[in-house]
């Protein structure tokens, strides 16, 4: 069933919903669970031995053990030219964004029955042109042609007005 995978990359937390089409609209967008005991997942990345970038909260539980790989706050790096720095490998920041949202995309695909036709993605509101640039192209080079990046305030706004009621 198609349907639009939403994600709010915030600096402690992220969260996901979906938005599947019903006819010829959309119905109720529900979240979608990341975490182990919550709807949302840390926002990090942990470097493992082998090189692989565990995400999330095994991520965040890896990098209690050993601080030194754990990877946070890159969404808001996004335009820097300055990569990060982990081990000696260079990440830049909107490589680690990218590798975030595809093991969302991913683990939304095994939920839900297939891959989103569309990804709406949060950033902060003082973002200008270069840096949603810089994200955009990142996730195209992904395999992310259709997205839609959105300030996190006007996300949270969209959604209150989506709301029947006061």
């Amino acid at each position: 069933m198609p349907y639009v995978l939403g994600i709010d990359v915030a600096p402690g937390r992220t969260h996901a919903a979906t938005c599947r089409r019903h006819g010829a609209g959309w119905g109720e967008p529900e979240p979608l669970w990341l975490g182990e005991r919550s709807p949302a997942a840390a926002s990090a990345l942990f470097l493992d031995d082998e090189g692989y970038l565990l995400t999330g909260d095994a991520a965040a539980q890896a990098g209690a053990r050993v601080p030194s790989r754990l990877l946070t706050g890159f969404h808001r790096r996004i335009g820097d030219d300055v990569p990060m720095l982990v081990e000696g490998e260079a990440f830049p920041p909107e490589t680690l964004t990218t590798v975030l949202v595809e093991g969302i995309a991913e683990h939304a695909a095994n939920v839900v029955g297939g891959p989103p036709e569309h990804l709406v993605v949060t950033h902060p509101g003082d973002w200008g042109g270069y840096r949603r640039d810089v994200l955009r192209r990142a996730l195209a080079d992904a395999g992310f042609p259709a997205v839609t990046l959105v300030p996190g305030a006007i996300a949270a706004l969209g959604a209150h007005l989506a709301v029947p009621g006061p």
